[in-house]
């Protein structure tokens, strides 16, 4: 009898180990679904067509027509800071990283902080980085290849010129931590990556790519080869029309290995856009370095806390899952992927500033959430 009882003790804390496990243990909403983030540099509120019918940019039209357009969704002024909050879940008040990354900068991106691909490779994820990095690049610790990323293509700058690759002075263009010198349009080329990416990943594994383009980004260079002069507003749209076209690669590229369905994409911009200087400033910015994006009615641009540097076109698209006429109006921030990925795909996440946001996503409907901050240094700006 007393055998028995030990038994049945036994049995029944072997049956409670396994619920509180199974309890404790997170688990996918919808198994493990690819992750494909296209992010634009600078592009402007009203350089997307579906902000202004006078822009051709289909295939970005389409993600927010097929999936849900973010109509309230914020990021940083300038680049570093926001690329910080994608990987942290952190706003930049938090992880520190307020001001774009310099060539001369020693630190970058905290090494304490575990980011966004590491999170996805411990769940199963192959992690690859197509384009700007920009989050640190003076020693090996900061490079993408020792922070989670299986494969690295692109450049580790804020920005670099469209055909020479060129960056304060020498060439940012490499492939996991060796320079290469290739010929060709830095648009195309991220495409044709982001292509073979998408190509040579097993259908059996599930992966994370994020496209991080250059484009709108300065230097005003448009393609179909390099001229000594751009012709402003003109050469930026064709520049933005090469991004919508690059973004139709990647796209149909999913497609055809037959992964769309099971992909959640997320298109962003990493700032608002940077609008032309006036008149009385030319003689002090070289016009090289000029944008001509347009924000429309949103005031500001890159580097203002106003709503032109820090409310940016964003969709999102999954099919099947997240696919809707309407747009969503909820306040989002870049800092809630993180968050709003560790509920869907199921992975344990400490306390971040980031807010999942997935019951906003599905119900289309605004859901209670602390409001946030923007950043920039010196100054700051909380949204509700």
């Amino acid at each position: 009898m007393a055998k028995s009882l030990d038994d049945s003790c036994a049995g029944f804390r072997s049956t409670l180990l396994l619920l509180v496990t199974l309890f404790l243990t997170p688990l996918s909403l919808f198994g493990n679904p690819n992750v494909v983030i296209l992010l634009a540099d600078d592009l402007g509120w009203n350089d997307v067509g579906y902000h202004d019918s006078s822009i051709h940019t289909p295939n970005i039209d389409n993600i927010a027509k097929q999936g849900v357009e973010l109509n309230r969704f914020y990021v940083d002024p300038t680049c570093s800071p926001s690329r910080a909050s994608l990987m942290t879940g952190l706003f930049a008040t938090t992880h520190g990283v307020n001001v774009p990354i310099q060539g001369h900068t020693e630190n970058g991106l905290p090494l304490e902080y575990k980011i966004l691909p590491q999170y996805l490779k411990e769940a199963g994820y192959t992690t690859h980085l197509v384009g700007k990095w920009h989050l640190g690049h003076h020693t090996q610790a900061y490079l993408p290849n020792q922070r989670g990323f299986d494969s690295f293509y692109g450049f580790l700058g804020g920005a670099i010129g469209y055909y020479d690759h060129l960056y304060a002075g020498g060439i940012d263009w490499q492939r996991d931590g060796v320079t290469v010198e290739e010929e060709g349009y830095s648009t195309e080329l991220l495409a044709r990556e982001a292509e073979r990416v998408i190509e040579q990943n097993s259908s059996q594994q599930p992966y994370f790519l994020l496209v991080s383009f250059n484009a709108p980004h300065t230097p005003i260079e448009g393609p179909g080869g390099k001229k000594l002069e751009h012709e402003g507003r003109k050469t930026y749209l064709e520049m933005v029309d090469s991004l919508d076209r690059a973004i139709g690669q990647v796209i149909n590229a999913l497609a055809k290995q037959g992964d769309l369905s099971n992909t959640l994409v997320l298109f962003s911009s990493d700032n608002g856009g940077q609008e032309p200087v006036p008149f009385w400033k030319e003689w002090l910015i070289p016009p090289t370095a000029d944008g001509f994006a347009n924000n429309g009615l949103l005031r500001g641009d890159k580097g203002t806390i106003h709503e032109g540097g820090v409310r940016v076109p964003a969709a999102i698209w999954w099919p099947n899952r997240l696919e809707s006429e309407k747009d969503l109006d909820q306040p989002l921030h870049i800092a809630d992927l993180l968050p709003t990925l560790g509920q869907v795909i199921g992975f344990t996440l400490p306390e971040l500033d980031g807010e999942s946001q997935w019951e906003a996503l599905t119900s289309l409907k605004k859901q209670p959430r602390q409001p946030f901050i923007v950043a920039n240094i010196g100054s700051e700006a909380m949204i509700d």
